[in-house]
Protein backbone atom coordinates (compact mmCIF):
# COMPACT_ATOMS: atom_id res chain seq x y z
CA UNK A 1 0.00 0.00 0.00
CA UNK A 2 1.46 3.28 -1.11
CA UNK A 3 0.22 5.29 1.90
CA UNK A 4 1.43 2.64 4.34
CA UNK A 5 4.85 2.58 2.63
CA UNK A 6 5.11 6.35 3.06
CA UNK A 7 4.21 6.07 6.75
CA UNK A 8 6.87 3.36 7.24
CA UNK A 9 9.42 5.55 5.46
CA UNK A 10 8.73 8.37 7.93
CA UNK A 11 8.86 6.00 10.92
CA UNK A 12 12.17 4.59 9.67
CA UNK A 13 13.63 8.10 9.58
CA UNK A 14 12.31 8.88 13.10
CA UNK A 15 13.90 5.69 14.42
CA UNK A 16 17.25 6.37 12.70
CA UNK A 17 17.54 9.74 14.45
CA UNK A 18 16.43 8.26 17.80
CA UNK A 19 13.39 10.50 18.09
CA UNK A 20 10.82 9.13 20.57
CA UNK A 21 7.56 8.14 18.89
CA UNK A 22 4.25 6.41 19.36
CA UNK A 23 2.44 5.04 16.32
CA UNK A 24 -1.32 4.77 16.72
CA UNK A 25 -3.32 2.82 14.18
CA UNK A 26 -7.08 2.70 14.52
CA UNK A 27 -9.66 0.32 13.14
CA UNK A 28 -11.73 1.03 10.07
CA UNK A 29 -14.32 3.67 10.94
CA UNK A 30 -17.94 2.72 11.51
CA UNK A 31 -18.82 5.73 9.36
CA UNK A 32 -17.15 3.99 6.38
CA UNK A 33 -18.33 0.48 7.31
CA UNK A 34 -22.10 0.66 7.66
CA UNK A 35 -23.96 -0.19 4.48
CA UNK A 36 -26.57 2.05 2.92
CA UNK A 37 -30.22 0.96 3.04
CA UNK A 38 -32.61 1.62 0.11
CA UNK A 39 -34.71 4.14 2.07
CA UNK A 40 -31.61 6.27 2.76
CA UNK A 41 -32.46 6.33 6.49
CA UNK A 42 -28.79 5.94 7.46
CA UNK A 43 -27.22 8.25 4.87
CA UNK A 44 -26.99 11.29 7.15
CA UNK A 45 -24.60 9.44 9.49
CA UNK A 46 -22.32 7.79 6.94
CA UNK A 47 -19.12 9.39 5.66
CA UNK A 48 -19.08 7.74 2.25
CA UNK A 49 -21.94 5.26 1.87
CA UNK A 50 -20.40 2.19 0.29
CA UNK A 51 -22.15 -1.09 -0.31
CA UNK A 52 -19.36 -3.06 -1.91
CA UNK A 53 -19.02 -6.50 -0.33
CA UNK A 54 -15.37 -7.43 -0.73
CA UNK A 55 -14.39 -11.02 -1.59
CA UNK A 56 -17.55 -12.55 -0.12
CA UNK A 57 -17.65 -10.33 2.98
CA UNK A 58 -16.33 -12.93 5.44
CA UNK A 59 -13.02 -11.33 6.41
CA UNK A 60 -13.00 -9.81 9.92
CA UNK A 61 -11.83 -6.24 10.31
CA UNK A 62 -10.98 -4.10 13.35
CA UNK A 63 -13.58 -1.32 13.68
CA UNK A 64 -14.34 1.78 15.74
CA UNK A 65 -16.38 4.96 15.75
CA UNK A 66 -14.19 7.84 14.58
CA UNK A 67 -15.68 9.90 17.42
CA UNK A 68 -14.02 7.48 19.89
CA UNK A 69 -10.50 7.96 18.50
CA UNK A 70 -9.80 10.84 20.91
CA UNK A 71 -10.42 8.81 24.06
CA UNK A 72 -8.01 6.10 22.85
CA UNK A 73 -5.37 8.63 21.80
CA UNK A 74 -5.60 10.44 25.16
CA UNK A 75 -4.93 7.19 27.04
CA UNK A 76 -2.15 6.07 24.68
CA UNK A 77 -0.10 9.28 24.60
CA UNK A 78 -0.30 9.65 28.38
CA UNK A 79 1.19 6.18 28.91
CA UNK A 80 4.99 5.72 29.13
CA UNK A 81 4.55 2.07 28.06
CA UNK A 82 3.73 3.27 24.55
CA UNK A 83 6.91 5.27 23.93
CA UNK A 84 8.69 3.82 20.90
CA UNK A 85 5.81 1.41 20.35
CA UNK A 86 2.97 0.90 17.91
CA UNK A 87 -0.58 0.59 19.26
CA UNK A 88 -3.79 -0.61 17.61
CA UNK A 89 -6.98 0.99 18.93
CA UNK A 90 -10.30 -0.54 17.97
CA UNK A 91 -13.61 -1.30 19.62
CA UNK A 92 -14.54 -4.58 17.96
CA UNK A 93 -14.02 -6.76 14.89
CA UNK A 94 -16.75 -7.73 12.44
CA UNK A 95 -17.02 -9.15 8.93
CA UNK A 96 -18.93 -7.22 6.27
CA UNK A 97 -21.62 -9.89 6.40
CA UNK A 98 -21.98 -9.41 10.16
CA UNK A 99 -22.30 -5.65 9.59
CA UNK A 100 -24.94 -6.37 6.92
CA UNK A 101 -26.91 -8.49 9.43
CA UNK A 102 -26.70 -5.76 12.11
CA UNK A 103 -27.96 -3.09 9.70
CA UNK A 104 -30.82 -5.38 8.65
CA UNK A 105 -31.69 -6.13 12.29
CA UNK A 106 -31.67 -2.48 13.42
CA UNK A 107 -33.41 -0.96 10.39
CA UNK A 108 -35.58 -3.93 9.39
CA UNK A 109 -34.39 -3.16 5.87
CA UNK A 110 -31.98 -5.16 3.72
CA UNK A 111 -28.88 -3.12 2.85
CA UNK A 112 -28.01 -2.74 -0.79
CA UNK A 113 -25.09 -4.99 -1.80
CA UNK A 114 -22.63 -4.82 -4.66
CA UNK A 115 -20.49 -7.95 -4.70
CA UNK A 116 -16.86 -7.28 -5.61
CA UNK A 117 -14.91 -10.51 -6.02
CA UNK A 118 -11.29 -10.99 -5.06
CA UNK A 119 -10.47 -11.42 -8.76
CA UNK A 120 -12.23 -8.18 -9.77
CA UNK A 121 -10.41 -6.27 -7.06
CA UNK A 122 -7.04 -7.84 -7.92
CA UNK A 123 -7.51 -6.75 -11.56
CA UNK A 124 -8.13 -3.17 -10.41
CA UNK A 125 -5.20 -3.38 -8.00
CA UNK A 126 -2.78 -4.56 -10.71
CA UNK A 127 -3.28 -1.37 -12.74
CA UNK A 128 -1.29 0.48 -10.04
CA UNK A 129 1.50 -2.07 -9.63
CA UNK A 130 4.87 -0.55 -10.45
CA UNK A 131 3.56 3.01 -10.55
CA UNK A 132 4.12 5.83 -8.10
CA UNK A 133 0.66 7.28 -8.65
CA UNK A 134 -1.07 8.34 -5.46
CA UNK A 135 -4.79 8.84 -5.90
CA UNK A 136 -8.00 8.36 -3.99
CA UNK A 137 -8.92 5.44 -6.27
CA UNK A 138 -5.62 3.71 -5.61
CA UNK A 139 -5.94 4.25 -1.86
CA UNK A 140 -9.48 2.85 -1.75
CA UNK A 141 -8.52 -0.24 -3.78
CA UNK A 142 -5.43 -0.85 -1.63
CA UNK A 143 -7.45 -0.54 1.58
CA UNK A 144 -10.10 -2.93 0.24
CA UNK A 145 -7.37 -5.42 -0.65
CA UNK A 146 -5.72 -5.00 2.74
CA UNK A 147 -8.73 -5.46 5.01
CA UNK A 148 -11.18 -7.18 2.67
CA UNK A 149 -9.00 -9.72 0.86
CA UNK A 150 -5.77 -10.15 2.81
CA UNK A 151 -7.35 -9.70 6.26
CA UNK A 152 -4.60 -7.34 7.46
CA UNK A 153 -6.84 -5.23 9.71
CA UNK A 154 -7.06 -7.53 12.74
CA UNK A 155 -5.68 -7.57 16.27
CA UNK A 156 -3.95 -10.90 15.55
CA UNK A 157 -1.98 -9.36 12.66
CA UNK A 158 -1.21 -6.25 14.69
CA UNK A 159 0.26 -8.32 17.54
CA UNK A 160 2.31 -10.34 15.04
CA UNK A 161 3.74 -7.07 13.72
CA UNK A 162 4.71 -5.96 17.25
CA UNK A 163 1.74 -3.75 18.06
CA UNK A 164 0.34 -3.36 21.54
CA UNK A 165 -3.44 -3.52 21.77
CA UNK A 166 -5.25 -0.60 23.38
CA UNK A 167 -7.90 -3.06 24.57
CA UNK A 168 -5.24 -4.88 26.64
CA UNK A 169 -3.53 -1.72 27.88
CA UNK A 170 -6.73 0.12 28.84
CA UNK A 171 -9.55 -2.33 29.64
CA UNK A 172 -11.61 0.51 31.14
CA UNK A 173 -11.57 2.54 27.89
CA UNK A 174 -14.52 1.51 25.73
CA UNK A 175 -15.77 2.89 22.48
CA UNK A 176 -19.34 2.71 21.27
CA UNK A 177 -20.25 -0.70 19.85
CA UNK A 178 -21.32 -0.97 16.23
CA UNK A 179 -24.92 -1.96 16.94
CA UNK A 180 -25.38 1.11 19.16
CA UNK A 181 -23.84 3.30 16.43
CA UNK A 182 -26.23 1.93 13.82
CA UNK A 183 -29.18 2.42 16.18
CA UNK A 184 -28.07 5.98 16.88
CA UNK A 185 -27.95 7.00 13.23
CA UNK A 186 -31.18 5.11 12.55
CA UNK A 187 -32.77 7.25 15.29
CA UNK A 188 -31.28 10.30 13.49
CA UNK A 189 -28.95 11.18 16.35
CA UNK A 190 -25.67 10.55 14.55
CA UNK A 191 -24.15 13.00 12.14
CA UNK A 192 -21.74 12.91 9.22
CA UNK A 193 -18.09 13.27 10.05
CA UNK A 194 -17.38 14.88 6.66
Amino acid sequence: MKLHDKKEEILDHIQRIYLPYTVIDVGWWYQLTVLRVPSGKLDHGLGFPNNNIIAGGNTPSALLNILDVGKYVAAIIDDPRTINKKVLANTEAKTQNEVHELVDKVTDEKPERTELSKEQLEAQYLQFKGTNEISQTRSVIEYWMSWGVWGDNTAVNAVYLGYLLASNLYPSVHGENLKAFIQEIFNRKGEKVY
